[in-house]
């Protein structure tokens, strides 16, 4: 029973399984933000019993609507993302509930629009700020799962605040890999330059700093895919945060010349990034299928 889930801030394509689908339209809700926290909550009650589907929710940073293949794209392969709708609930309309990051992270993890806790701006980047976050009092999603039996993990981007109290772990999260921040360098970490160049940071492994090799999507993928290996014996959730495909415009030099025939050359970066962040999915992919996972994973 694996479904797809495609999202992109500016609109979205939501899949999931069919018996969840009237759930949806009964509650006839207009955001994404509010209605997967309600599917996942149904999950984690379901999870009560016997039966405890394991749960990713991958998210797309900055993608277009019409940037993949099974939403029509011409010019971006994304041969896994096409397979996971294929094999899934479509829903043809969407729409993000806000144009930004933070706020959309904080609906989206929360259930509640983002207004009503005051959550409006991005936060900056500033681990020494105790109040630049999400409300501690408001409860994540994650910590319902967590309450019920799951293990829970995020790889990527947080955004929802860099100090302590905002800290994945502290909100719902046993396992967090990535970075707190709005975004970061695709390639390097340079601790020479200022906190407040906070895409050249350290990576946070749970409460340590971490680094990458290579380039960042694909460690990301390879973190995520790992999760799954190790937690195959347990019911997990695990969210994985893309910062693919927001800038910087970066990619690999040998995927962007597999899309030299798009002649706009930011266009062709970013086609490369979209394409590397498919890939990198379909890693996360192979090690459900590869751990016999398949039936019972919501995606």
């Amino acid at each position: 029973m694996i479904q797809v889930l495609a999202v992109t801030r500016a609109g979205c394509r939501r899949s999931f399984p069919r018996h969840l689908l009237h759930r949806i339209t009964t509650l006839a809700i207009s955001t994404l933000a509010v209605a997967i926290p309600q599917l996942l909550l149904t999950a984690s009650l379901k999870a009560q019993s016997s039966e405890r589907p394991n749960i990713v929710l991958i998210l797309a940073d900055d993608m277009g609507y019409a940037d993949a293949g099974f939403t029509g794209s011409q010019d971006i392969l994304t041969p896994n993302l096409d397979k996971l709708a294929a094999s899934g609930v479509v829903f043809r309309q969407g729409y993000a509930n806000h144009p930004f990051c933070g706020p959309t992270r904080a609906a989206l993890l929360s259930g509640i629009y983002q207004h009503r806790f005051g959550f409006e701006t991005n936060p900056a980047y500033d681990p020494a700020n105790p109040i630049m976050g999400i409300d501690p009092d408001v409860p994540l999603f994650p910590k319902r799962l967590q309450e019920v039996g799951y293990v829970t993990g995020c790889v990527g981007k947080w955004h929802l605040g860099a100090a302590e109290p905002f800290h994945p772990n502290n909100r719902g999260l046993d396992y967090f890999y990535g970075f707190l921040g709005g975004g970061h360098d695709y390639f390097r970490i340079d601790l020479t330059e200022p906190v407040k160049e906070a895409y050249l940071q350290a990576l946070t492994r749970n409460d340590k700093p971490a680094t990458f090799d290579g380039y960042l999507t694909t460690a990301l993928s390879r973190d995520a895919a790992s999760f799954v290996e190790k937690n195959k014996d347990k019911p997990f959730f695990l969210y994985v945060a893309y910062n693919a495909p927001h800038a910087p415009l970066q990619a690999p030099a040998e995927d962007i010349e597999r899309y030299k025939h798009i002649s706009d050359t930011k266009r062709r970066v970013y086609a490369a990034m979209v394409d590397v962040m498919d890939r990198g999915i379909g890693e996360v992919i192979s090690a459900v299928d590869r751990n016999g996972l398949r039936d019972n994973t919501l995606i």
